[in-house]
């Protein structure tokens, strides 16, 4: 019986742990930008001409995602 007291102990500290690293709270959403750090244009040898724009970046913490693309011509 000790050993079962001993592995459900385990598991309960190690969704507590994934629990408060996690830090994410869908409680207070915000809106942010996120940093673009690089811009890629490639334009393709077809007809008509396209153009693909690749961008790279990063978000500042884990908990952000991206929500919605805004893109002007």
């Amino acid at each position: 019986m000790n050993r079962k007291n001993n592995i459900i102990f385990l598991v309960a500290v190690l969704f507590s742990i994934i629990f408060l690293l996690s830090g994410c709270s869908r409680a207070d959403p915000g809106v942010n930008l996120a940093t673009v750090t690089e811009i890629d244009i490639l334009i393709l040898e077809s007809f008509p001409v396209q153009v693909h724009v690749v961008a790279k970046g990063y978000l500042p913490n884990p908990c952000t995602q991206i929500n919605q693309i805004i893109q002007n011509r």
